[in-house]
């Protein structure tokens, strides 16, 4: 069973993976209660870069998460990076959020800003969004795990493969 709960959706780094512990730490006290529920096993952060001016509790957050065996998912300079890589693969760097989403919305132009219908769009070409995303990590940056000077990159692919995975 995978239970997906999103919170601290546009938040700081540091609100994210503070948000994620607790989270965690609220759902072994349910799992102990409980014949249903169990303690999650795994917990990720999705968090942006922001490039080119990284948030200041960046560093910080990712030193936290690490530190309490949360998996860190980082997107360079922006979530929205992935979606591009459903439509196209690019090495490109972006210099800003918005020239990201500028770019995303030259393949999706109906693309806003917390809108959930892109699902229905990107969904049919995950497996694109898988290949080319590793592709870029590979090719531009050596399959790097800290994606905070690799422009563009993302490991969101990371949590879709669990997810594939864990359905079968």
């Amino acid at each position: 069973m995978v239970d997906v709960e999103i919170v601290g959706e546009g938040a700081a780094p540091i609100t994210v993976v503070n948000s994620a512990i607790e989270l965690r730490e609220e759902r072994k006290q349910i799992a102990k209660k409980s014949l249903t529920k169990t303690a999650y096993e795994v917990v990720y952060c999705v968090i942006d870069v922001e490039s080119p001016f990284p948030h200041e509790s960046l560093a910080r957050s990712i030193n936290k998460a690490q530190d309490n065996k949360l998996e860190v998912i980082l997107s360079n300079p922006c979530f929205e990076y992935w979606y591009i890589l459903h439509f196209r693969k690019t090495s490109a760097p972006f210099h800003t959020n918005d020239e990201a989403i500028s770019a995303l919305r030259r393949e999706h132009p109906a693309y806003r800003k917390n809108d959930t219908t892109i699902f229905d769009v990107i969904y049919p070409k995950t497996s694109d969004a898988i290949k080319n995303s590793k592709e870029v990590l590979n090719e531009q940056h050596n399959d790097a795990e800290d994606l905070r000077d690799c422009n563009p990159s993302t490991h969101m692919h990371k949590i879709v493969e669990y997810l594939q995975n864990t359905a079968r």
